[in-house]
């Protein structure tokens, strides 16, 4: 109820600005391909491509992956709860045609994705610290490539102008070609 008024301010704008209380100023073409069912090119994108995945601009993250043996047996309903929300979140998102443009730098939207990844991640940092030897090494060194990937192509003058095909999959549209 608290919201109400909000929301019936947006309803009122959208109707003054784009003649419909539910318009978002997007064509209805363009709204009827805002989404493309086909996740088998766009899931691999979203996490493997080196001009836009997650994983490389976070590789820490990968870290995440290895720790949820360690949540779910620590905590099982909170490991799948933050399973089933990373799945849904990637899913959403990678149904989206435009998540990734141009000039988008990194994967956009996935902010939520790389917060669910790091609570099994802390589980994987906390066995590492208690096993002690080199898997130690792993954390600070994800993290210079993590900043590395992303600070210094953001000092040169990196190109945005490539597609999103060429970013994506192309190591000369990504952040490593200098």
């Amino acid at each position: 109820a608290g919201m109400a008024p909000f929301a019936l301010g947006l309803l009122a704008w959208n109707a003054l600005r784009f003649g419909s209380p539910f318009g978002s100023g997007y064509t209805d073409a363009f709204q009827a391909t805002y989404f493309d069912p086909a996740l088998s090119d766009s899931i691999p994108r979203l996490l493997l491509s080196p001009g836009r995945s997650l994983f490389a601009f976070s590789p820490l993250l990968l870290l995440g992956l290895a720790g949820w043996r360690g949540l779910a047996r620590a905590r099982r309903t909170e490991a799948l709860l933050c399973l089933t929300l990373l799945l849904l979140d990637l899913g959403f998102y990678a149904a989206i045609r435009n998540w990734s443009t141009p000039t988008a730098w990194g994967p956009r939207y996935h902010h939520f994705c790389a917060v669910l990844l790091s609570i099994p991640l802390a589980y994987w940092i906390d066995g590492a610290l208690r096993r002690g030897g080199r898997s130690r090494l792993l954390v600070p060194l994800l993290l210079l490539a993590g900043l590395v990937y992303q600070v210094v192509p953001g000092l040169t003058e990196h190109a945005r102008d490539t597609t999103v095909a060429q970013g994506s999959w192309s190591l000369a549209g990504s952040q490593l070609a200098l």
